[in-house]
């Protein structure tokens, strides 16, 4: 009930109160007029709220009308059609690229079966020899001094699923076609045991090692085996 509908009520209350309990002052014109009013106050506060119910109305079928335009504009054939062609679009990208990593895969199994034929040497602990060209092969790969090339087809699809999915820049990221191979670290130490075998090791050496060092269990090769060692003249 609104504040204006509220007072007339308040005022017809009061003096209908006022004239039951016998005080002058309240006419017949008086109490018809407050009634009156209280009664026109009420019948438009109910019109207003009427015409607020009917345009709430009416703004509610505007709303899902228009809602029931864009479904129809969502489902139309040249909504699907443009859709499918960029779906097409994806599917001519993954060929193509699956082309193009099938044809560097082929390129790279050539070369590993050349480098083998040619019997290059495998790599020595600083790299690939230079009595093979600075060339060496293992099962899948050739490395050429300090660039490695591998099958790319497992990173390749790896790529795939990252640029569906939207991640561009880790996609582009798994297509390395030439691997930088890490400068090997010349070690501080390299032992021979009484069987011959070569290890490697860093400072510092433990107890264990070197007590078989002074016993001659172990002997630590010179600098210039060393350097030997790492060019792989020593086995």
């Amino acid at each position: 009930m609104t504040t204006s509908v509220q007072d007339a009520k308040a005022a017809v209350d009061q003096a209908e109160a006022d004239l039951a309990s016998g005080k002058d002052g309240v006419s017949v014109d008086r109490l018809h007029k407050l009634r009156d009013k209280w009664r026109y106050s009420a019948l438009s506060a109910q019109g207003a709220r009427r015409k607020a119910e009917q345009a709430q109305a009416a703004a509610r079928l505007e709303g899902l009308a228009e809602i029931g335009a864009q479904v129809d504009q969502l489902a139309s054939p040249e909504t699907a059609a443009r859709i499918a062609a960029a779906v097409r679009d994806v599917a001519d990208a993954c060929r193509r690229a699956r082309a193009l990593v099938a044809e560097y895969d082929a390129g790279v199994a050539e070369l590993v079966a050349a480098a083998k034929d040619l019997r290059a040497e495998p790599a020595a602990p600083a790299g690939p020899r230079e009595s093979s060209a600075y060339v060496a092969v293992d099962r899948h790969s050739v490395t050429h001094k300090r660039i490695r090339v591998a099958p790319l087809a497992g990173r390749a699809e790896e790529a795939l699923g990252l640029a569906l999915s939207g991640d561009a820049e880790r996609a582009v990221a798994e297509i390395t076609t030439g691997i930088a191979v890490k400068e090997p670290r010349r070690p501080d130490h390299v032992l021979r045991s009484g069987s011959g075998g070569l290890f490697p090791m860093d400072d510092p050496l433990n107890d264990g090692i070197l007590s078989q060092l002074r016993t001659g269990d172990l002997v630590e090769l010179s600098d210039y085996d060393v350097d030997r060692y790492m060019r792989g003249e020593l086995a």
